[in-house]
């Protein structure tokens, strides 16, 4: 094909930038939000949902991640992932834009819950809204 020559090719590198972590400057009573949906069979895993609220003088920034755990050693739970962190950012006195970003993040949580069941179960993915998914 090309004979090994190389010279038809660019070769590109590119660097990737994570947080792997951040400090507060003020005090806030809540400074992040685990919350679990623990799995009632062993043949489904459980699951969770951290939720980090960064407050400047207008905004809120929420950053936010969903992960399944997985069991070792027959009752370890662990983390399967390392998390994939999804941002949004609301105003600091839009109170409904809280609400909806609250109800945007569960309702993502439930559907990263419910995917994998369903497909495993053969369960109807695309039941409408309001309707019973079971």
């Amino acid at each position: 094909m090309n004979g090994g020559n190389d010279s038809n090719y660019k070769t590109i590198t590119e660097d990737v930038l994570r947080v792997k972590g951040f400090r507060l400057t003020v005090d806030f009573e809540v400074k992040a939000i685990k919350v679990q949906a623990s799995a009632l069979y062993p043949n489904i895993n459980s699951a969770t949902v951290f939720v980090v609220p960064i407050v400047s003088k207008t905004h809120i920034k929420v950053f936010f991640s969903f992960s399944f755990y997985k069991t070792k050693a027959w009752s370890d739970q662990v983390l399967e992932t390392s998390p994939k962190w999804l941002t949004e950012t609301v105003g600091l006195k839009d109170t409904k834009g809280h609400t909806a970003l609250s109800e945007k993040i569960m309702t993502e949580f439930s559907e990263f819950i419910y995917t994998p069941i369903a497909e495993k179960f053969n369960l109807n993915l695309t039941a409408e809204k309001g309707q019973d998914l079971a």
